[in-house]
């Protein structure tokens, strides 16, 4: 091979390795604001929650499929935090953190939206990522339930380190459960006036329409 041939073989090697990049949404969104900080005593938290909780806790079958599916754009400062909480001990046992450009390994893009899909595995306790078409796992569930984490109650968002008044959006948000008998939706929200407001502390979350003239890279 020529050297010329090498540095083309080299160049398509690694396009193919880039992430590929989330698209635009065109209908409402979630913005996310932490509260703004405070000289009140006690401080008032700049941290974030969103507990988007079932009703009560699934209880799911080793050979089940857990999905979630959203596109975020994450805070800019700070970690932002995804997970799944289980239902016996409401301990996240699926937890992923957006930190300075990289996601449990991955990169993720901190100035654009970002596609992402966890798919957990009761039957061998672990869970793959996906971000933007790049795959990392089998990462093992992070809480030690007695038995195994075999049941689902809730959605969880969080912000920390972000400071106040810190922005970040969120689309498309679902978890589906795949078991024999077919798919189960367990969480929807797509940010529709219809749908009701979900219930956070730490800050708002609004509809809106989504940011324009996001940067698509640094």
């Amino acid at each position: 091979m020529s050297l010329s041939a090498a540095r083309v073989s080299l160049l398509l090697t690694c396009v193919v390795c880039l992430p590929a990049m989330a698209g635009q949404p065109s209908s409402l969104v979630g913005k996310v604001i932490t509260n703004a900080e405070t000289t009140a005593f006690p401080p008032c938290s700049a941290s974030f929650e969103w507990y988007e909780f079932f009703g009560s806790a699934v209880q799911l079958d080793p050979a089940d499929t857990l999905t979630l599916d959203l596109a975020i754009i994450p805070f800019r400062t700070g970690v932002t935090a995804l997970g799944l909480d289980e239902g016996q001990n409401a301990t996240t046992f699926v937890a992923i953190n957006f930190s300075d450009g990289l996601v449990m390994g991955l990169p993720y893009n901190p100035f654009g939206w970002n596609d992402v899909t966890i798919k957990a595995r009761p039957a061998s306790q672990d869970y793959l990522l996906t971000v933007n078409g790049m795959t990392a796992g089998p990462i093992p569930f992070g809480s030690q339930c007695p038995g195994g984490c075999l049941s689902v109650q809730a959605f969880r968002f969080n912000g920390s380190g972000n400071g106040g008044g810190a922005i970040a959006w969120i689309d498309s948000v679902s978890v589906i459960r795949e078991y024999s008998g077919g798919r189960e939706p367990l969480a929807r929200q797509n940010f529709e006036p219809c749908l009701g407001q979900p219930g956070v502390t730490g800050g708002g979350l609004v509809i809106s329409e989504p940011p324009r003239h996001v940067r698509s890279r640094p």
